[in-house]
């Protein structure tokens, strides 16, 4: 049977996926009016750049024999997990800024980006999957798919079910702790890309995507080399403190733009 526990952190890990960047908007909204043009442009930016161009290109390179002989090779994971996606995420947040500066920009609008940006991926890449997980898991458990799994079926509900029971339920938690980590590196990315444009310093875009990077590569390291979960979430929160610095000290020296 699967494990309570595991139930109930994936109902945490969902919840905070999902609610995190809308809790996030409603207060930034009340302390620092910003035009909600730039938070759906974040989350549109995300979603071009990640689910639409970088998703369809690994899904066309996975195929290739080059990717399938350099799949144990460091560096080009590094490369493919980790540059290819602050390299498309950072261009992206360049040009949908871009798109938005000529009405004027203040740092309040800059951050709601961040939110939008890092919030559409909460939601769709963990938020929804831990709601698919919890639904899946209460249905095993009742036996209420039962009547409803064709015979062909059975053996893959018992590997999902397999999974579901060799996964300790402290990775579900892990999930939910990584989104709350991870939305002050989007913000304080999407601030720093803001900057780069409206005080004309292109070097800064450079910067962000090498920060994007080093974000990414603790995951890519975890997989290569089977981490400990916990050492992963220890750097990420060593990184997320960081961004906050960041983004606290880049409001000091932001000023309103307009064109």
């Amino acid at each position: 049977m699967i494990p309570t526990l595991s139930i109930i952190g994936m109902s945490v890990s969902g919840g905070i996926a999902i609610l995190l960047p809308v809790v996030l908007a409603i207060v930034l909204y009340r302390l620092n009016r910003f035009r909600i043009s730039f938070l759906f442009m974040g989350a549109a930016a995300f979603f071009i750049s990640q689910i639409i161009l970088r998703s369809t290109m690994l899904s066309v390179l996975a195929l290739t024999p080059f990717h399938k002989g350099m799949a144990d090779n460091l560096i080009y994971m590094l490369i493919i997990g980790a540059f290819s996606a602050g390299l498309f995420e950072e261009t992206a947040r360049y040009g949908g800024l871009s798109l938005l500066k000529k009405n004027g920009v203040t740092w309040a609008d800059a951050v709601a980006f961040g939110i939008g940006h890092g919030g559409i991926e909460s939601i769709l890449l963990v938020g929804l999957a831990q709601v698919s997980n919890v639904i899946t898991s209460i249905l095993i458990r009742t036996g209420a798919l039962d009547s409803l799994i064709a015979s062909g079926m059975d053996e893959k509900m018992s590997e999902i079910e397999s999974v579901y029971l060799n996964t300790s339920p402290a990775l579900f938690f892990a999930s939910g702790l990584e989104r709350i980590l991870v939305m002050p590196v989007h913000i304080c990315l999407s601030v720093l890309v803001c900057l780069a444009i409206i005080k004309k310093k292109p070097i800064l875009v450079a910067v962000s995507i090498l920060l994007h990077t080093l974000v990414n590569v603790p995951a890519v390291m975890a997989g290569a080399f089977d981490l400990n979960i916990w050492l992963v979430e220890g750097i990420l929160f060593v990184l997320a403190v960081g961004m906050i610095y960041g983004i606290i000290r880049m409001k000091r020296s932001f000023t309103d733009y307009s064109s």
